[in-house]
């Protein structure tokens, strides 16, 4: 599997242009799947304040897909239902633009652990257009902690 050299910035540094959302309140959300051949996942399974969290998206599919990882929604499990949290990283705001994955391949975006954000289980959950201009598919990542000391 190759790793693109494209990577979404997720937290700061992202030069936008074209700002087309920006962050909103929690809302619960229902459990969902990823589809078979795709990987969201995050690599670490434990986070503190500052820390730097790295999430990949592979495409082990037979088609290309569009993302845009700086869509992505941060959700925290909560009384057993999942909430988001954060829609966009604090105080980002997201172009409309989707990069593309073609088969085989793998990217990733970033996210900081900010202050604010509670201890608990979290996962990340973003939209991405597969196959390519036919439609829209959801992709969960795994849950991973953040504790706050």
């Amino acid at each position: 599997m190759k790793m693109s050299i494209r990577a979404s910035v997720l937290g700061f540094g992202a030069a936008l242009l074209l700002p087309a959302a920006c962050s909103s309140g929690p809302l619960a959300l229902p459990d969902s799947q990823t589809p078979p051949g795709m990987e969201f996942q995050v690599a670490d399974t434990l986070f503190g304040p500052g820390d730097t969290i790295r999430v990949n998206l592979s495409n082990n599919t037979e088609y290309e897909l569009g993302y845009n990882l700086c869509l992505a929604d941060l959700e925290r499990r909560v009384d057993g239902r999942w909430l988001v949290v954060q829609r966009f990283p604090q105080n980002t705001c997201c172009t409309d633009q989707l990069s593309i994955l073609p088969p085989g391949e793998s990217t990733f975006g970033v996210q900081i652990v900010y202050p604010f954000l509670d201890s608990g289980i979290y996962r990340f959950r973003d939209q991405v257009e597969w196959p390519l201009r036919e439609g829209q598919v959801e992709v969960i990542s795994n849950g991973f902690s953040i504790a706050q000391e």
